[in-house]
């Protein structure tokens, strides 16, 4: 989710801190054109990641659901073309910071997956934000390594075991002994790229499960935000997507290529140079992840514009579509309209992602309030008004196998 002045998701981290608390098409994917060098990633340093732990959590159970990307949809294990539906289950990024517990929500484990599944029968898909630090137990976190892995695992096994897939997303992050308490403004080569060689190790016999590289990256040149290097932002060395992306399917060898979301750049909402600048990726599996909650200068090209504005979603984003590439909303909501509110800008967006795009999760499920935004009251599901209540109503407009 975009920041204002003050990120909702680290005020309720500061709030805990004060109180103590393999099937791949030939078609798949179109042609992209080829990267641009970047001296900036030619001055890169060649120190090499921390390996933090890797592999040594409990493997995911046996899954009958698989996903991946076949020309520009995606499909399940039968080969039937899919959209993902569903909603970020916000928490796993900041509640093992500095709790002994890695998810806000209480209901996680147990019945989470049926209560999402009661605003519809298209609900098939929850997005886990993950911690680096938590995954790979370093700089202090409370509850790491190990542990937090097994918890990951639990939760993807839970959703499985409902019917829904999992997108597991890079969402905080930090170099070097800082601790990751928000995130930055590109994945950092000091443990990005551990975390994914971990995280593609613990779920490389999993087929329902995506990866999304990175949740929001932001002011960087497109070759940065593609190659990463030592000069593209200052204070740390940034990992790129390249270098992300190879490191899962160097894990995965000649084994199953899972999903790979890229989001683009202004906190995933410009994604002007996605197509002349994405990894290139042998298996074909990559995915365009979009952020939109009406807040940018990008599309729409003023906070609280109409969606669409000057025809902005179908000149870049189904321009990459048409380009042969699947794309997801891995975020969406109206911030403009207060957080709660159901507003045009959202019902136009859903609307147009229903016509053209192959997935959106909203932003969030949970009682955090408007200004996150929330879609609930309760962590059962009883939803906001008119935010929550509008999307549930739309969701379940839905077709069943939609």
């Amino acid at each position: 989710m975009k920041k204002s002045s003050i990120d909702p998701r680290l005020f309720t981290l500061l709030v805990c801190l004060i109180a103590g608390s393999t099937l791949i098409s030939a078609c798949g994917g179109g042609g992209g054109a080829s990267n641009p060098a970047s001296s900036s990633a030619s001055a890169a340093s060649t120190a090499s990641p921390t390996s933090g732990t890797s592999g040594n959590a409990t493997l995911p159970a046996g899954s009958s659901l698989a996903v991946r990307v076949s020309g520009y949809h995606l499909v399940n294990q039968n080969g039937q073309t899919i959209h993902l539906i569903g909603f970020n289950a916000q928490g796993s990024e900041y509640t093992c910071v500095t709790s002994n517990s890695s998810f806000d929500n209480p209901n996680t484990l147990t019945t989470a997956p049926a209560d999402m599944q009661t605003w519809g029968a298209a609900v098939n898909i929850a997005r886990i934000p993950m911690n680096e630090d938590c995954w790979l137990g370093i700089n202090g976190v409370s509850r790491g390594g190990t542990a937090y892995q097994n918890d990951i695992v639990a939760f993807v096994n839970k959703l499985h075991a409902s019917g829904m897939y999992a997108i597991l997303d890079l969402h905080w992050n930090a170099p070097g002994t800082t601790e990751a308490t928000g995130e930055q403004v590109m994945a950092d080569y000091d443990h990005s790229i551990a975390f994914w060689q971990s995280v593609a190790t613990t779920f490389k016999n999993d087929p329902g499960v995506i990866f999304e590289l990175y949740n929001e990256p932001q002011s960087l040149s497109w070759p940065c935000w593609d190659l990463g290097g030592s000069t593209c932002v200052s204070g740390f060395r940034t990992a790129g997507m390249e270098e992300m992306l190879q490191a899962i399917r160097n894990v995965e060898g000649t084994g199953w290529a899972h999903p790979i979301l890229i989001g683009g750049q202004h906190w995933a909402n410009d994604l002007t140079g996605w197509l002349a600048n994405h990894p290139a990726d042998p298996a074909n599996q990559i995915i365009a992840a979009i952020h939109t909650y009406d807040d940018s200068n990008v599309c729409p090209t003023s906070p609280g514009g109409a969606w669409n504005a000057g025809s902005c979603a179908d000149n870049v984003w189904g321009a990459i579509k048409a380009a042969g590439y699947p794309i997801v909303f891995t975020e969406v909501g109206d911030t403009s309209a207060g957080g709660c509110t159901y507003s045009t800008f959202l019902d136009s967006a859903y609307k147009w992602m229903d016509a053209h795009s192959d997935g959106y999760l909203p932003w969030a499920w949970g009682p955090f309030g408007c200004s996150n935004p929330s879609l609930t009251t309760d962590w059962k599901g009883t939803p906001v008004s008119t935010y929550g209540t509008g999307t549930k109503a739309h969701i379940q407009s839905l077709p069943t196998t939609y």
